[in-house]
C-alpha cells in the first residue's frame, strides 16, 4: 500500500502475538492481491483492463468495498468518487508516479465521460460490468480503512480486545485500555514542514474508527500553483478549496477513510451540514489562509493541543 503500518496490542500472551502477526500479514497480502493496481494480476487491475459489458465477479472483500464506495458516492453528491483513476495517472499521481506532461484541458475533457461511479453495476453477487470502455478504478481512497477493519477482526478473533491499529494514519481502536483510558489520537499539524509530533488536536477513540485525508504532502508546484493528489471528479482538476485535511470518526475504518477524501472535496458547509444529517460520522476540517494561518471546524468536540 505504500505506507506503514503500526498494531498496539494490550494484555496478550506471546501466542497470541505469534498468532496476531500472521493474520496481519495475510490480511494484508489478500487486499494486495485484490485492490492495488501496482499487481498486475490483481481484481482490480483485471477489472480495468477488461472491456465494456464484460461481466466480471469479484471477490466478497472486494464487492464490500464497492458497495462501501457506492455508498459514499451518493451519500456526499459524487464527491467521492474511486472511478477517477485516469484522472490520477494523467496528473502523476498514479503507478508512474509522475506528470509525463503538464495536463492540458482537451485530455481532461476526453476522460471526463469514462468517470463517475454510475458508469459501473453491480449485482447481488458482487458481478461487475462497465458501461464506459475507459472506466477503471482506483480503491487508494477505501482499500487502506477496509484493511484496518479485517485486521480489527481478526484481533478479536483472537480474543485480543483491547488494541489500535495504524495504517498511514487509518486506524480503529478496540477496548479501552487496561487502565480503563481511551486510546488518544493526535491530529497532525498539516503543513509540508510540520513534524510527527506536531499536533493540532486530539481524539479519543474507543471500538471506533478514525481516518485523516490531506492534501499538504502529496502534491507538485508548477508556475508558483500547488497541484494536488486529491482530484475534483467534477472537474477532472486537483481540488482548489482551502480544506486541506479532513478527519473522520465512524464505526468502520473503510467507511471514514472515504469520507475523509470526500470532505476535502466538498464545501465546509456542506461536509459539516452532511456530518450533521447523516449521524453515523463525525468530522474535523483545517483550512489554510494565505499566510498559512490554520483554523479548525468541526462537528464533534475535540480538545486542543495546540497551533
Amino acid at each position: 500500500m505504500g505506507t506503514y503500518y503500526r498494531i498496539t496490542l494490550m494484555q496478550v500472551t506471546p501466542g497470541q502475538i505469534k498468532s496476531a502477526q500472521s493474520k496481519v500479514n495475510n490480511v494484508l497480502d489478500k487486499i494486495n492481491q485484490s485492490m492495488s493496481v501496482f499487481e498486475p494480476g490483481s481484481e482490480i487491475s483485471r477489472f480495468n483492463e477488461i472491456p465494456a459489458g464484460r461481466k466480471l465477479c469479484v471477490s466478497p472483500d472486494f464487492a464490500e468495498v464497492m458497495r462501501i464506495s457506492f455508498k459514499v458516492y451518493e451519500m456526499t453528491d459524487k464527491a467521492f468518487d474511486p472511478t477517477v483513476a485516469p484522472l490520477i495517472e494523467l496528473w502523476g499521481f498514479g503507478t508512474d508516479k509522475r506528470v509525463q506532461d503538464f495536463p492540458h484541458g482537451d485530455q481532461i475533457k476526453k476522460i471526463l465521460p469514462s468517470v463517475g461511479l454510475d458508469k459501473i453495476l453491480m449485482d447481488e453477487k458482487g458481478c461487475l460490468v462497465k458501461k464506459h470502455p475507459h472506466t477503471s478504478l482506483n480503491l487508494s481512497g477505501v482499500a487502506k480503512g477496509y484493511a484496518v477493519d479485517l485486521i480489527a477482526r481478526a484481533m478479536e478473533d483472537l480474543k485480543i480486545m483491547s488494541y489500535l491499529i495504524d495504517i498511514g494514519g487509518d486506524m480503529y481502536a478496540g477496548q479501552a485500555k487496561p487502565d480503563g483510558t481511551a486510546w488518544r489520537i493526535g491530529i497532525s499539524a498539516p503543513l509540508p514542514h510540520a513534524g510527527t509530533q506536531d499536533y493540532v488536536e486530539t481524539a479519543e477513540i474507543t471500538n471506533q474508527a478514525l481516518a485523516t485525508s490531506g492534501d499538504y504532502r502529496n502534491f507538485f508546484i508548477k508556475d508558483n500553483i500547488r497541484y494536488s493528489h486529491i482530484i475534483d471528479p467534477a472537474t477532472g482538476y486537483p481540488v482548489r478549496q482551502n480544506i486541506i485535511s479532513a478527519t473522520v470518526k465512524a464505526d468502520s475504518c473503510a467507511l471514514a477513510d472515504a469520507l475523509a477524501t470526500a470532505m476535502l472535496i466538498m464545501d465546509k458547509d456542506q461536509a459539516l451540514q452532511l456530518s450533521t444529517e447523516s449521524e453515523i460520522f463525525e468530522v474535523l476540517l483545517i483550512q489554510m489562509g494565505q499566510n498559512e494561518e490554520i483554523s479548525i471546524h468541526s462537528s464533534f468536540g475535540f480538545t486542543e493541543t495546540g497551533k
